[in-house]
C-alpha cells in the first residue's frame, strides 16, 4: 500500500514537472526547423519566433532581415557555425553577431553581421550552408566558428514527424569530413 502510494506520488510529480516545463521553457527546437536535402538535412524555419527567445527571418537565419544584395559602401560579415554561433539560450539582443554589429556601427562604420549559425550543425553541414549562401549574401568577411563536436562524423535531420533527430551516419555511408570542399568554397567565392 505504501509502495503504491509512493509510485503514484512520483508519477504525479513527474507529470506536473513535464507540464510545468512545457509551459515555462521555450518551444522545442525541433519545431523551429525545416527539412533540407543532404548534406544540410535541416535549416532554421523561416519567420519563426520562439516566444521572446529568438526570431528567424525569411532567409532562414537568426536576426534581422537583410537584403541579399549588399548596399554600396557597406561591409558584410557572415558567421557560420553551430549553437555557439547561433547564440543558444540567449535572446536576440545578447548574441555576439548583434552586439558586434552594434559596436562597429557605433564607431561610424557601416557593417552588417549575418548569423548563419544553426544548433546541431557539424562541419559538413556548416560548409554546405556556406557554399549555398556566401555568394548569395555577398560576404566581405566569412567567419567559421568551430567547436570540438563540429568535427564528429554525425549529423542531425528533421524526421517525418518534425522532430530534430541525431544519427551517426556519415561514417556508415563512407563519407569523410570535406575539408577540401571548405577551401574550394573559400577560393571560389573570392572572399576578401
Amino acid at each position: 500500500s505504501e509502495f503504491i502510494t509512493l509510485v503514484s506520488s512520483v508519477f504525479v510529480l513527474l507529470v506536473l514537472l513535464e507540464f510545468s516545463l512545457r509551459i515555462f521553457l521555450p518551444n522545442s527546437e525541433s519545431r523551429g526547423h525545416t527539412k533540407e536535402a543532404p548534406p544540410i538535412y535541416y535549416r532554421l524555419k523561416p519567420n519563426y519566433s520562439c516566444k521572446s527567445y529568438y526570431k528567424t527571418n525569411s532567409h532562414q537565419f537568426r536576426g534581422e532581415w537583410y537584403a541579399e544584395r549588399k548596399p554600396t559602401g557597406l561591409k558584410r560579415i557572415l558567421l557560420y557555425g553551430d549553437s555557439v554561433t547561433f547564440g543558444w539560450a540567449l535572446k536576440d539582443d545578447q548574441i555576439f553577431s548583434y552586439l558586434a554589429e552594434q559596436k562597429l556601427n557605433a564607431q561610424n562604420k557601416r557593417y552588417e553581421i549575418l548569423n548563419f549559425g544553426v544548433p546541431g550543425y557539424n562541419l559538413s553541414q556548416e560548409i554546405a550552408l556556406m557554399e549555398k549562401t556566401v555568394k548569395q549574401f555577398e560576404g566581405d568577411i566569412v567567419c567559421l566558428s568551430l567547436t570540438a563536436d563540429d568535427l564528429q562524423e554525425s549529423f542531425h535531420f528533421v524526421s517525418s514527424s518534425g522532430a530534430l533527430m541525431s544519427e551517426n551516419a556519415l561514417s556508415d555511408k563512407g563519407l569523410k569530413i570535406p575539408f577540401k570542399n571548405f577551401f574550394n568554397c573559400i577560393l571560389t567565392c573570392r572572399v576578401t
